[in-house]
């Protein structure tokens, strides 16, 4: 966060300051002001660096929370809500965190529906294998403690109890889950660079416009991939398994 280095940049000059008063006092004829002024300003600077690494605590904070931290969809969004109010209260000298902390507030749902979708990857992954589904769900659960905690262990049993034979199974499939979902919103801003270029050139889109894109995306060959079997195939072939026409077949050309 950008606005959290401004938070930053104004800790390094209190230092900076202080350091220079130090200095000054530490001459052969320190003037009675300058001892005064050091005195009021060392407190500043200690509050200053304290606002600074509480912060930035919070914020590291906020960055596990948002990825695959171990918590649900409703206890995570409890929690980053009250870092970032927490965040809001300690920073009332700066409004940018204020501001950041309120669009995170507005996209939060949207930021962590990959949690629905693991839970879906879980469920599905142990009706496959024939693996019981709390053991997914509680290796996610793990993830919010300490490897070196008595939580982590006592979980960790658990696991061993409830698997057995299956427990390496499973643990190889849960970290392949964990690397499968994504959690990030790169194929939606692929999305909008595909599109854009045509947002560009045409005053007004209608919605049919969409459409039509959707057929026509869906419907390409990839020319070339660093996946060899996509090469020569549409995302819709390589969906379901058929030969489909091409975009202006598709079109009746």
């Amino acid at each position: 966060m950008k606005e959290l280095n401004k938070v930053g940049r104004k800790a390094e000059a209190a230092i900076k300051a202080e350091a220079e008063l130090e200095q000054r006092v530490q001459g052969l004829r320190p003037q009675q002001k300058t001892k005064d002024k050091l005195e009021k300003v060392k407190p500043e600077t200690e509050k200053a660096i304290d606002l600074y690494d509480t912060l930035s605590i919070l914020f590291s904070w906020l960055k596990l929370l948002l990825g695959f931290s171990g918590y649900n969809m409703y206890d995570t969004m409890d929690l980053v809500t009250f870092v970032l109010d927490e965040m809001v209260k300690l920073s009332a000298g700066f409004p940018g965190i204020k501001k950041e902390a309120d669009k995170i507030r507005k996209i939060l749902p949207s930021l962590l529906t990959y949690i629905n979708r693991l839970e879906k990857a879980f469920e599905s992954c142990a009706e496959l294998h024939g693996l019981p589904p709390e053991a997914f769900q509680a290796m996610y659960r793990q993830l919010a403690y300490s490897e070196q905690s008595v939580e982590y262990y006592e979980i960790e049993y658990a696991l061993w109890d409830m698997l057995k034979e299956n427990y390496s199974l499973a643990r190889g499939l849960f970290t392949q889950q964990l690397k499968t979902v994504k959690k990030a919103s790169s194929l939606v801003e692929t999305l909008n660079g595909r599109i854009r270029k045509y947002m560009d050139v045409k005053r007004v889109v209608p919605a049919g416009f969409f459409v039509l894109m959707k057929v026509y995306f869906n419907t390409r060959r990839y020319k070339r991939s660093r996946c060899h079997e996509r090469v020569g195939k549409s995302p819709l072939e390589l969906l379901t398994g058929n030969s489909h026409p091409g975009f202006l077949e598709v079109l009746g050309y």
